[in-house]
């Protein structure tokens, strides 16, 4: 799993990008059944049912907060 933790802070290379440059933070699971990719929105609390189900886990676990977005 490769997971950003935050946005890169303000530099120099700030004004190469274009007006309106949407920043994201990077979320990718390696070899996970899933082989697609998406916009979704998420939250921190999204990071564990999304990882246990791209890796195929089961569990009967319920998280407070957080939603796989898989």
């Amino acid at each position: 799993m490769i997971l950003a933790d935050h946005l890169a802070m303000r530099n120099d290379a700030f004004p190469l990008f274009p007006e309106g440059y949407k920043r994201s933070l990077y979320f990718n699971v390696l070899n996970s059944r899933n082989s697609g990719s998406t916009d979704a929105a998420a939250m921190p609390t999204d990071v564990a049912p999304t990882v246990l189900s791209l890796l195929g886990v089961e569990h009967n676990t319920s998280f407070l907060a957080g939603a796989d977005i898989s």
